[in-house]
Order: structure tokens, then C-alpha cells, then sequence
């Protein structure tokens, strides 16, 4: 995010794209990650995205097992989803407006809202 301007929009457009597949594929195993933020997605020299910090995520079947060890609201504000604030239990949806939330600085050097 911090180095937007050094990179080309193909560039960007990869990593948005690995973010994505990324994402994809904890929904696919019904993961959420819960905690999306810049800080949270590292980019090596050969630019291979991961997501990273896991300690959030949310794996189905796993909460009836243990109870949620988080109170509240798990993420920073400007990357949390209105569910969170209003009691509604979070979906695949909640990860995708944060992926959104944090991929729109990156296009346009300002913050969504």
C-alpha cells in the first residue's frame, strides 16, 4: 500500500488477484479470515503475495468445539464490516468488503470512506 506509486498498475493488479485467490481459498475450506488489513498480506522480492496473521480466522464446525477466544470487534475500524458492529454473525461477504476496503487506497492513493 505504502509503495503505490513505485508500482505499475499490472503490478497492482496481480497482487489484488493473488489477495483474491487467496481469500478464495479459505471460503472455499468455509475459513474466514476475519482480520484482513494491510498488515496483514506480505509480498516477497519475487512478488508472491500471503496472507497472513490466521489467529482470527473463523473455521466452520470449529466454534461449537471451543468457544471463541475474541470478544468484539476483531480487525481496525476502517477495515471492519458493519456486521461486526451491529451483532450479525459475519460470511464469506464480510472478508471480500475488507479485501475491498483495503484494495481501494491502493488504486487510488486515499482511503474508501
Amino acid at each position: 500500500m505504502h509503495d503505490r506509486d513505485a508500482a505499475a498498475l499490472d503490478q497492482m493488479h496481480d497482487i489484488i488477484g493473488q489477495t483474491l485467490r487467496g481469500l478464495r481459498t479459505l471460503q472455499r475450506k468455509q475459513m474466514l479470515h476475519q482480520h484482513l488489513k494491510p498488515e496483514n498480506a506480505t509480498i516477497d522480492a519475487d512478488g508472491t503475495m500471503q496472507i497472513i496473521d490466521l489467529d482470527s480466522t473463523s473455521v466452520a464446525g470449529l466454534q461449537d468445539a471451543s468457544p471463541n477466544p475474541h470478544e468484539g470487534i476483531l480487525s481496525m475500524l476502517q477495515y471492519t464490516v458493519s456486521e461486526y458492529f451491529v451483532g450479525l454473525t459475519p460470511s464469506w461477504r464480510s472478508d471480500q468488503f475488507s479485501l475491498a476496503v483495503v484494495v481501494y487506497p491502493v488504486l487510488t492513493g486515499r482511503l474508501a470512506f
